[in-house]
């Protein structure tokens, strides 16, 4: 065997994950919009899970604060977290970055969760 396959596992990812630049500085725009673009690279779906927690503000507004908050602080995180990036490794960088998109990515997904189960009560009548 040759190449890559000699390598252990964390060494064979030879691409790095599409990622777009951030600037997260104080002042420099909406650091939460900015650490979501930058962390949503193969998690595309941001834009669709804003307009959901949107719907299920109209749908069950107990329901929107309570994933508004929790995706405000996956975002918050994610922000704080890439103002520290540049000072990791390659590896250390993607690595950070799966976590901070899966939690992102994790909010999203109990947004679109309860905003189905409420349209689904609803349509029941209840």
């Amino acid at each position: 065997m040759s190449g890559c396959a000699q390598l252990p596992f964390w060494k064979k990812q030879t691409e790095k994950p599409a990622v777009a630049v951030a600037d997260v500085r104080p002042g420099a725009g909406n650091g939460q919009g900015a650490a979501a673009e930058h962390l949503a690279g193969t998690y595309d779906g941001l834009s669709v899970c804003r307009s959901e927690l949107k719907t299920l503000q109209g749908v069950d507004a107990g329901l929107y604060h309570r994933n508004q908050a929790q995706l405000d602080n996956s975002l918050s995180r994610a922000s704080q977290y890439i103002v520290m990036r540049p000072g990791l490794s390659t590896d250390m960088q993607n690595v950070m970055d799966s976590v901070y998109q899966a939690q992102i990515a994790r909010a999203c997904q109990q947004i679109h969760a309860d905003l189905f189960a409420s349209l689904l009560k609803q349509a029941d009548g209840r």
